[in-house]
């Protein structure tokens, strides 16, 4: 009987753990000096530990996300010819957070 007990206990623990991620989402909305939105700009954001790139191109309304990202420090880079680069470090993704960076 103990041991279906333990097992029991095992499983839930289980449940649990499998449910934590160590994965967060970066979004926001691209938007020129005026405030219009920018569709299809890349937005590459770095790991600064591992170097790990990814990029997210923003849909016809300025949106994008990035999503599954380890937990970490970045480095956020928007370019589009005829306007300024946007680079934006110093932040950190925790585990299960969702950063808007507009």
């Amino acid at each position: 009987m103990n041991y279906r007990v333990l097992s029991l206990l095992m499983m839930i623990t289980a449940v649990f753990a499998y449910g934590q991620t160590g994965r967060a989402t970066l979004t926001g909305v691209v938007t020129d000096p005026t405030g219009a939105v920018v569709a299809n700009v890349a937005v590459k954001a770095v790991h600064v530990d591992t170097g790990t790139t990814m990029i997210a191109t923003t849909t016809d309304t300025g949106n994008y996300t990035i999503g599954q990202m380890p937990i970490g420090a970045y480095e956020v880079t928007v370019e589009q010819p005829g306007f300024k680069k946007f680079q934006r470090a110093g932040f950190s993704l925790a585990s299960a957070q969702t950063l808007r960076l507009e």
